[in-house]
């Protein structure tokens, strides 16, 4: 196997293995979509994405299903509907600690 060196020296490789193991664990992280959320209506992507928290900058990855209420979550804020703010934010501190003190804390 043949490995090339990128701009810094150091070997693609040993980049991409461990890469491809962080993107397994995130699809393999799957989270059940809320029964309220289904209730509102709420559309569920079919795909994550990596979301970059708005006032430090720090970013986290999200599954279809959180990318989804995070969006949800975001859209209440912004129109002052302080009850599906907090259904999200109890949705982040349940299922996924880590991206809530990532992105909403």
């Amino acid at each position: 196997m043949e490995t090339k060196l990128d701009t810094v020296g150091v070997q693609c490789a040993e980049i991409t293995a461990p890469f491809i193991q962080y993107k397994k664990i995130i699809m393999e992280r799957t989270t059940e979509v809320p029964k309220w959320f289904k209730q509102i209506g709420g559309t569920v992507y079919t795909e994550g994405a990596i979301v970059e928290n708005r006032f430090g900058g720090d970013s986290y990855e999200l599954n279809n299903v959180e990318l989804s209420i995070y969006d949800y979550l975001m859209g209440c804020e912004l129109i002052g509907d302080w009850k599906g703010v907090r259904k999200g934010l109890d949705f982040f501190r349940t299922h996924n600690a880590k991206a809530y003190m990532v992105l909403l804390d």
